[in-house]
């Protein structure tokens, strides 16, 4: 029956459908209901809606109590937070704030192609009778004071700022306020403008906003407006000081003055308040990605890009209380970050701490590795060690002092050696000598006899793959449409050894260096671990014996083999980092890890493959064809997985350059203690053949390994991706 037209209103219909479903007690059920009725009374790119509907809208939206925080209601004035579900539409208690937004979105309208902006009201981005009904209903309530300046909820609930009373009144701290700021900034981020023209809006606001002639309704409005764009020049001003958008840095030369005069304001959180200088750092925080370049750019690059902006003049003393506080890392167990250290070293692994109970051997070896290659002597010193750790052998600090010594060994070749492009033959012969032979596997005497000796590393040129959708083009044969493959184009090139080696044409990339950085982890994980006693080894040094059996991060339910699905059928992830295919999700969604954990693993797999193909002869045999499918060009698509999954960890996961390092790290070495303690090191199986050892295997390495290392996390970094996961700065970002 169409009610269009012949419908009571709104309040009755809403009143009516509640006492249907009420005595359910499904309040899932009461919000789906209540979001059809919205959008029967306000669907999209409608015009017409019933001004006593929008009203009733307003006022409801006006009453949603739930927006509270530390027990304190919106309307009392305190301090606030809006309690907001981003991961879908309803909570358990209440409807999301999104949902709201979006019917004000539609409620308030598009102005109308015709209409044209006044220069007395520069920011009439909506329908100006519905902006008026806003308005009315934000100024029913009469004993909530006169409008003020608005102060967003973020700026109310940190630590550093001192707020004037005065700015946050309770009149601005309806529920309806925010609804309306959020709907703003992203309407003004949804349409990204420079600072001149973002200028251009702001300096009109302000003087309208001081007149004595406009209402309260409109004044009320004006504020809120205000805030949005202030904020909205926040953000811009973060981009054009980022270093890596040098066309835009000189567009802030001819507006500083302005934007300072804006950023100084404390009526609106700037100045003393110092509201925009904390939200300004966060911007430039979530934009470098990487605590090492923030602090970089407002100090050894302050006089070049930031000079002038009189915020970041004083944030050398802001920097030092932040670094205590909720945006710069703390000290921790393995690392230690204090104001302007030079080269934090989050990826450290923890014997290499002094302080670490294996500390001590991993100095001596050290020491003695560069003793030896810098006096050319023998090594009879190293061969002690060796036969110290193995012969009387213990447990130190859950490390098995065989397993600690080959991981000192391999730490010092990779960060000694080959991180500084120190190569050593000596050395490199003497791993491979009957008199240190005995205590490493075959597989490990390749790998750090490589790293000691690059020339040796396994170069394998090779053309890049087609897109996958370009794999094959139809083509009109005399015999029906048959399928061709596409010529490959391209130089062959080797991705794994410009990895690993980058050429001198190569620009030097930081990222690339953390991703070494964790890989030389993973492999001390590997080699001081017991023989096949966990799936890295057998990616590593065994890859072959992986047929047809059940492999880790693999989205179907049947096992690897070369007759049915190869690995790369079953680990594809969309563009944005999201399961790559609808029949993945049966398997990927039955409990056993989530997206994030699931990049972890990948990683790991894809890193140890990449390992295997540089290090280990017939590598390649053992896995093109078997394991990954023979029309791929493995070393491309193994180091292609690498670097995809390496960056969803950073940007999916919301965690900096540094987080991300730190957080490997921790993986890896919870990794190994798994490995090797003997209470859980039987659940650690190399090879899967079941299915419910798969089932067991993955949520082991979600639950004890994934969880417990983000846990840690959190606690050995202050992390502003926390404080960026406020729902204003969802909203803004």
């Amino acid at each position: 029956m169409d009610l269009k037209g012949k419908c009571p209103q709104l309040a009755e219909v809403y009143e009516v459908a509640v006492e249907c479903v009420e005595a359910s007690k499904d309040s899932i059920k009461v919000y789906r209901l209540t979001e059809r009725i919205f959008n029967h009374f306000f669907p999209a790119n409608s015009t017409n809606c019933s001004s006593d509907d929008c009203r009733w809208f307003l006022a409801y939206a006006n009453c949603q109590k739930q927006w509270m925080t530390k027990g304190t209601e919106i309307n009392s004035g305190g301090q606030v937070d809006l309690k907001v579900s981003q991961n879908g539409y309803h909570t358990k208690d209440h409807m999301s704030i999104h949902v709201f937004k979006l019917y004000l979105s539609r409620i308030l309208g598009e102005q109308t192609s015709g209409s044209t902006t006044s220069s007395q009201d520069p920011l009439a981005f909506y329908n100006d009778k519905r902006r008026s009904l806003l308005g009315e209903v934000l100024m029913s309530t009469s004993d909530l004071g006169p409008p003020t300046h608005y102060i967003p909820t973020f700026y109310q609930q940190s630590t550093f700022i001192t707020l004037q009373h005065n700015a946050i009144g309770a009149r601005m701290q309806q529920p309806l306020v925010h609804l309306y700021f959020l709907t703003l900034m992203e309407h003004l981020v949804g349409k990204p403008q420079d600072l001149p023209t973002l200028l251009h809006i702001y300096i009109p606001i302000i003087e309208l906003c001081r007149s004595t002639a406009k209402s309260n309704e409109e004044k009320i409005l004006l504020y809120i407006e205000l805030q949005a764009v202030v904020q909205a020049i926040v953000q811009q001003v973060a981009i054009d000081l980022d270093p890596s958008e040098p066309r835009k840095m000189g567009q802030l030369g001819g507006v500083r003055e302005d934007v300072n005069s804006i950023l100084d304001d404390p009526a609106t959180g700037g100045g003393a308040c110092k509201g925009h200088t904390l939200v300004l750092a966060l911007h430039l925080l979530k934009r470098l990605k990487s605590f090492r370049k923030f602090t970089d750019l407002l100090t050894i690059q302050f006089e070049t890009v930031c000079q002038g902006i009189s915020c970041l003049e004083q944030f050398d003393g802001m920097l030092k209380l932040l670094t205590n506080s909720i945006l710069l890392p703390v000290h921790s167990a393995t690392m230690s970050y204090s104001y302007l250290q030079a080269e934090p070293k989050p990826y450290l692994f923890p014997i290499m701490d002094e302080s670490h109970p294996v500390g001590k051997l991993y100095q001596r070896i050290q020491k003695t590795m560069l003793k030896i290659h810098d006096s050319k002597g023998n090594i009879d010193e190293l061969i002690s060690i060796a036969n110290e750790c193995f012969t009387a052998q213990r447990i130190v600090a859950g490390m098995d002092t065989r397993g600690a010594f080959k991981m000192a060994i391999w730490l010092s070749v990779y960060y000694d050696f080959f991180n500084k492009n120190k190569k050593s033959e000596l050395l490199c012969n003497a791993i491979g000598g009957d008199k240190l032979s005995q205590f490493f596997e075959e597989g490990h005497i390749a790998i750090i006899q490589r790293f000691l000796n690059p020339e040796l590393m396994l170069t394998i040129p090779e053309l890049p793959n087609p897109l996958r959708e370009d794999e094959e083009v139809l083509m009109l044969q005399p015999g029906g449409r048959q399928a061709r493959p596409k010529q490959r184009r391209g130089k062959p090139e080797d991705p794994l050894l410009e990895l690993f080696r980058p050429s001198k044409a190569h620009t030097p990339d930081q990222s690339d260096v953390d991703l070494r950085h964790a890989l030389a982890n993973m492999i001390a994980v590997v080699i001081a671990s017991p023989k096949a006693s966990n799936h890295l080894w057998y990616h590593m040094f065994a890859p072959g014996d992986l047929v047809d059996t059940y492999m880790t991060g693999f989205m179907y339910d049947t096992k690897v083999n070369p007759n049915g699905l190869h690995y790369d059928c079953g680990v594809e992830l969309s563009p944005d980092g999201q399961f790559g295919r609808q029949d993945y999700l049966k398997h990927a969604c039955r409990g056993t890890y989530t997206l994030h954990s699931l990049y972890l693993l990948l990683w790991a797999n894809f890193g140890a493959f990449c390992v295997a193909l540089l290090t280990q002869p017939n590598a390649d045999k053992k896995l093109h064809g078997t394991i990954i499918s023979d029309w791929l060009s493995i070393r491309h698509y193994c180091v292609s997985q690498l670097r995809t999954i390496w960056l969803h960890m950073r940007n999916n996961l919301n965690i900096s350059d540094e987080e991300r390092s730190f957080f490997l790290m921790r993986c890896m070495n919870r990794f190994y203690e798994l490995s090797t303690n003997p209470t859980t090191a039987g659940n650690m199986q190399g090879k899967l053949v079941t299915r419910e050892q798969l089932d067991s295997y993955e949520s082991l390495w979600h639950s004890q390994i994934y969880q417990p290392s983000w846990s840690e996390l959190k606690k050995a970094f202050s992390q502003y991706s926390h404080e960026w996961q406020n729902p204003v700065f969802f909203s803004i970002r």
